[in-house]
């Protein structure tokens, strides 16, 4: 995904990636993507200007919300979840 310049895109393609990976059961593949999704996220604050990229409306939630889906489709609990 280092194709490309803009850190929303690549955040994007690596979700859609896991996603593919999600749908055939490999978990490790699929969390990898996950983390380097979250990876160029966190980096796209500082280099991308969300106005100027295809995927403006990209954002944290939204590879979360993904995440579990994979997660769940995986039969993989998250181990994440708030505790009180």
């Amino acid at each position: 995904m280092a194709k490309v310049d803009d850190s929303l895109l690549q955040a994007f393609a690596g979700q859609v990636a896991a996603g593919v990976y999600a749908i055939n059961g490999q978990y490790v593949a699929c969390m990898g993507e996950i983390e380097r999704a979250h990876a160029s996220l966190v980096g796209a604050s500082v280099r991308t200007n969300p106005l100027e990229s295809p995927a403006y409306y990209y954002h944290e939630r939204y590879l979360l919300r993904r995440k579990s889906a994979y997660l769940l489709r995986l039969e993989k609990p998250s181990g994440g979840g708030r505790q009180r």
